[in-house]
């Protein structure tokens, strides 16, 4: 084994391990809603580091679109009520870019909605990372980076408001044609903008369907 890959395999331990030990003040819905986008992902990247994980050479500019069908109103907020659920999603624009032969780097811009969530949620997100590939013609992708958000919601007593949260995102895509990829993503950040409710601010984990486009190479 390389020292490279085993950095790699250190890396991708390291981050579990922080999300899980972050994760002890989640409610035990949302921990085991999660784990399996966690598991899956940090399972593959650590697998496919033992092989062929490298740097990028290929460069794009790409739109994501993530979905998630999720609870409108967590139990931990509003004691016996009947969970109902909406669609929560996420899109975005960026590059994929490439330094050298040493690392790929991916950064984006978006918007992140979920109308039916109690409140309202409408959020402008930005994030940035690194990014390593796998395959001949590196059809499977690998991200993590730090992400940031301004998150306006609606509250009875105070109007609406926003709030800036920060925090962590992973995600593994491949490639279907040239042009068109599909993955999972995850994201793990502190939501601040339960202040606008009065309500405690916790850690909150975000797991996402991701569907893609290249639109060009630069």
């Amino acid at each position: 084994m390389t020292t490279t890959t085993l950095s790699i395999l250190l890396c991708a331990a390291l981050f579990t391990l922080v999300m899980v030990i972050l994760s002890r003040r989640i409610t035990l819905k949302w921990r085991k809603q999660n784990y399996v986008f966690i598991i899956a992902l940090s399972t593959n990247i650590m697998a496919m580091a033992q092989s062929q994980l490298r740097a990028p050479e290929q460069e794009h500019f790409i739109v994501t679109a993530s979905f998630d069908w999720a609870d409108k109103m967590p139990s931990d907020h509003q004691k016996n009520i009947l969970h109902d659920y909406g669609l929560n999603y996420h899109i975005e624009a960026g590059i994929q870019s490439a330094i050298g032969n040493l690392i790929g780097m991916e950064a984006k811009v978006g918007y992140e909605g979920f109308p039916s969530l109690y409140g309202g949620y409408s959020a402008f997100t930005a994030s940035f990372g690194l990014r390593m590939v796998y395959g001949y013609d590196e059809e499977w992708q690998y991200y993590l980076g730090w992400r940031a958000s301004k998150v306006y919601r609606t509250s009875e007593t105070t109007g609406t408001a926003y709030r800036l949260n920060s925090g962590l995102e992973l995600k593994a895509t491949r490639d279907i044609g040239e042009t068109l990829f599909i993955g999972l993503r995850t994201t793990f950040e502190k939501a601040n903008d339960h202040e606008i409710f009065n309500w405690p601010v916790k850690n909150r984990w975000g797991g996402y369907v991701v569907v893609g486009f290249k639109l060009f190479n630069l």
